[in-house]
Order: structure tokens, then sequence, then C-alpha cells
């Protein structure tokens, strides 16, 4: 089976570097060729970033911004584009995360593949009204899976943005869709109160319950957040294998330290290949230095 693994890369510091960190695990730690990560760049990335990618062999792609200025957004445009002809599955990442090995998909049988959100957001009685609004079942209601009470619920297709999975067919199938609904929620935004960061994750939802999906769900450990409060990791499963790390990156690309046993062994894992890998490439790549360079002084400037 042919597997891609797929980005959206905006431009700026922040965004490229994490960019330039997701590749590198993929290639190193998960033994992804480079010619099968697909990285969909939108037009403000720099060309530095753009000519390493390319120099590694990655399959750099440009595409248009979402309509309406929604960053968040940006993700879907990679499932209308024709990038992915010859595969079979497409795994979504954002660029936040981090492989530590090569995630376990074996026990992924259906054509779509997501984990449940952390949190309850948008909360389900907002998520009731959307659905009610356009005119879909609500799917299963479920615990999200990091709530800190029983009562946190959400609905079984509100899956966490940092990794997908759907067969090439599936995805081809979901994007016209997918975008509808993201523009019909961009338009009537105000029914997301303060939810608004979270129209492409609803849109993706509303989607899978129009078409009616077959999905699965994936386990924490192949999307596991490091942004929670301590008493949260409750049970952190033992094959971690890729980390989202959302902010928790510092000016040196290490991430920050977790006081769990499990976690803390991982992140530890993550941050010496990290070293690692920088000390080996800066020495020799002028445009990684670049990149290096820029996130450094993103990490150094005032925050607003």
């Amino acid at each position: 089976m042919r597997v891609a693994y797929s980005c959206v890369v905006d431009g700026g510091a922040k965004f490229e570097w994490q960019a330039v960190t997701l590749c590198f695990s993929l290639m190193l730690n998960a033994g992804v060729p480079a010619g099968d990560i697909k990285v969909h760049v939108t037009p403000t990335v720099g060309s530095d970033f753009r000519r390493f990618a390319a120099d590694q062999g990655i399959d750099v792609r440009a595409i248009e911004p979402f309509p309406m200025g929604h960053g968040y957004c940006n993700k879907i445009q990679q499932s209308l584009v024709d990038s992915f002809n010859g595969y079979d599955r497409v795994v979504l990442c954002d660029c936040d995360i981090y492989f530590l090995s090569a995630p376990d998909l074996s026990g992924i049988s259906a054509p779509a593949a997501g984990r449940i959100v952390d949190f309850p957001n948008p909360p389900l009685p907002i998520i009731q009204e959307i659905y009610d609004w356009r005119g879909i079942s609500l799917p299963q209601v479920v615990p999200a899976t990091f709530a800190p009470s029983p009562d946190g619920l959400t609905i079984a297709t509100n899956w966490n943005g940092g990794f997908y999975v759907f067969s090439t067919d599936v995805l081809r199938a979901i994007g016209p869709v997918w975008r509808e609904h993201a523009l019909a929620l961009l338009e009537s935004i105000e029914r997301m109160g303060r939810y608004r960061n979270f129209v492409d994750q609803l849109s993706l939802a509303l989607t899978m319950d129009q078409l009616g999906l077959v999905y699965d769900h994936i386990p924490a450990g192949v999307n596991f957040p490091l942004h929670l409060e301590a008493s949260l990791y409750r049970a952190v499963p033992d094959d971690v294998s890729v980390l989202h790390y959302h902010d928790q990156l510092s000016a040196l690309s290490q991430i920050r330290a977790i006081d769990h046993p499990v976690l803390g062994k991982a992140i530890d894992a993550a941050n010496d290949r990290i070293g690692r890998t920088l000390a080996e490439w800066l020495n020799r790549d002028a445009r990684l230095a670049t990149l290096f360079q820029k996130w450094q002084d993103h990490c150094a400037a005032p925050k607003a």
C-alpha cells in the first residue's frame, strides 16, 4: 500500500520551521521517502524553505489560500488538488507534529480515520445547532479524549486536526463538500461563537456525516498532545509514535519537557534526535541555517 504524507505550510518563520522539523521526523524516524512527502505551500512561503524542501527530494506543491482569509482552513486546499495520484492512502498532518517512529496504521480498515478531539470544542450545543442549520443528523455523542470531566462530550466525527488518514478516493470525494461547509460557516461565523478557530474541524465532521462515511478512530499515541495540564495525562500509552507539540518548541528546536515517566522518555528521545539532526545538517546546508536563524529570531521577538 502506497501512503503519502501531506501538510500545508503558510509563510513565516514559525510555520516554515515547524514544517522542516516535521519533514525531518518523517524521513529520519518514520522512514518515509522524501518523494512521498507532499508539502503544499501558500504564496507567502519563502524561497529558502521551498528550495530546501525541494533539495531534499520532497514534493513541493503550490496552492492558493482558502477563501475569506481563515488560515486554519488552508488545510482544506490539499484535498482539492491533484497531488496523490498512484497512492492508496493519504495522511494529512499539521506541521506542529513530530514523528518518533512510523505510526502503526495496520488497524485502520475504514476509508477515513482520526482521533476524537482533546476537548469538547466547540461545545456540544453549538455543534447541535450547526448540524440542525445544515440539515444533517447528529452522529454518536462520545467523550472528548482528554476532557477533565465525564460531561465533556462531543461527537464521534469531531477529530483533532493534527493527523487524519483517508483513502485517496475518499479524500477526493470529501474535498468539495468540506470546502462548501467551511465557506458556509465562514459566511455565518457568528454561529461558532468564540470557537472560530475550529471551522475546518467542524466542517470536516459535517462532511463525514453528510456523506455517511465509514471511519475508524486512531489511538491517542498516534497523535498525542503536549499542551495539556499535567493532571490530564491520566493514561499515556507505551507506544506513542507521533507527538503533537503545538507551541511547545524552543528557540533551539527542543520540545518542552514534561515530568511524566512515559512522555518524558518520548520527549527526551525526540529532543536527542532533533539536536543530532540539527548539528549534522546546519553545518552543511546554508538554507537550513537561514531558516533556523529566522526561527530563532521569531522566538526572540516580543510577543504581542
